[in-house]
Formats: C-alpha cells, structure tokens, sequence
C-alpha cells in the first residue's frame, strides 16, 4: 500500500489487486525488533518469533500474509507460518563463531546492499564492524553509478574498515579513497582473503554482501573460524 510504484503495478491487472500495510492487518499487534535475533511479532494476540533480522524482511513477511489472508488461511496458520521461517542459503544468515557474520552473498542490488546496511548501522555493537562488499553484477549501464553510490555509502557509515572485491566495486574504492574511513580493494580473493585473516579479530560484527557470481560464502570459514553456530 505505501510502495512508490503501487499503482503502476497494480495497472492492467487482469486479476484482484491486493494492497497492504503494517495498518491493514486486524490481527497484527506490536513488531519489536530483536536484532540479530530477527523480530518478535504480535499476531492473533500471541507473540511469535521471525528469525530474519531486519525491517525489510519483516515488510516481505507482511506480503506473506496478506497472500495467505486473501487465500483464507486461519490466525493460526499465519502465525504458523511466520514462526516456521528459517534463512535460506546465502540470505541473511547469521554465524556466530570467534566473530559474527551477517552472510547475504546470494543477490546483490543496489537497493539490498542499502538495507543490509542500514541493518548493520543500526546495531548496537560492542566490537568492531566489517563490511565485506563484493560487486553487484549485471548492472548494465548503471554500474558504476550504482558503485559509487554505494561508496557514498559507505564513506559516511560506522564501519572500521571496507574491504571491497571485484572490478565493478572500483568505482566505490575511488569514492572512499577520499573519505577518512580505512578501505582495501582487490580484484584478487585469493588477496583479500589473506588480508581479512590477517586484519579480523575475535568479537568482530562483519557483513558479507555480494552477488552470487562473486562466491563469497567460501571466506565463510577464514572470517568466523571452524566452530560456528548458526542463528
């Protein structure tokens, strides 16, 4: 219902147009945001956990059940489902070793970088934050200008260092080169993964965020060590 787009999508239907919003849902109570631990959600007058962090994926949760709403599904069977969410490979998942990783190295666009972001910044954290930002790929026309957003970004965001990877983050490096905040950029992961081990210390938050093409998820284990839980 608050998207930009909303009626342009909904134009030409030849079917029902559905619009909804946090304010549409009779049974939908307080959303309180548990960080890492994803969000506790009021639904029916009983509280359920969501295990996906961040308020985006609460918004994609809504989609979820105003399509199970139109379809009949029952209160129960909503919060069922909510509660039956777990992250998909690649998707923020979260790994808790001798430091925190936030992976989300499946997609990669210019608007969930900016949200996984966001998410990050707004953590309270008592460690370092790293962010691990890999290209996003089939940008067309638009990538460099997408990447250097993107360093716009991150020149002004609470991180202690970025480490950048691939051709197409080079143009978020040259945005950074003149900003205060420490930044390494390699097109080599071979590189990169020896300066992330040598750099990353126990207690450390660290965001990987890359499309799938780059394969980040295989620093999984030089960034988060051989004993890892997953939230």
């Amino acid at each position: 219902m608050d998207d930009d787009y909303r009626d342009f999508l909904a134009k030409g239907l030849r079917g029902k147009a559905v619009f909804y919003s946090a304010s549409s849902f009779s049974d939908l109570g307080q959303i309180s945001d548990l960080g890492l631990q994803g969000s506790e959600i009021i639904w029916g007058d009983k509280a359920v956990r969501f295990a996906l962090p961040g308020k985006f994926n609460v918004q994609n949760a809504l989609a979820a059940a105003a399509l199970a709403g139109e379809l009949g599904l029952s209160t129960a069977s909503i919060r069922k489902g909510l509660e039956s969410v777990k992250p998909m490979f690649g998707r923020a998942e979260i790994f808790q070793g001798r430091t925190t990783l936030i992976r989300d190295c499946y997609n990669s666009s210019p608007e969930s970088v900016m949200k996984a972001i966001d998410f990050c910044e707004g953590l309270e954290w008592p460690g370092r934050r790293i962010y691990v930002m890999g290209s996003m790929l089939e940008m067309g026309e638009m990538c460099t200008k997408v990447h250097a957003e993107l360093g716009s970004k991150l020149a002004s965001c609470r991180a202690d260092k970025i480490f950048l990877y691939g051709e197409e983050t080079r143009a978020a490096a040259d945005v950074l080169g003149q900003a205060s905040i420490p930044c390494f950029f390699s097109v080599q992961k071979d590189e990169l993964e020896k300066k992330l081990k040598d750099y990353i210390e126990p207690g450390d938050l660290i965001l990987l965020k890359a499309s799938r093409g780059c394969a980040l998820e295989t620093l999984t284990k030089t960034l988060i060590g051989e004993d890892e839980n997953v939230l």
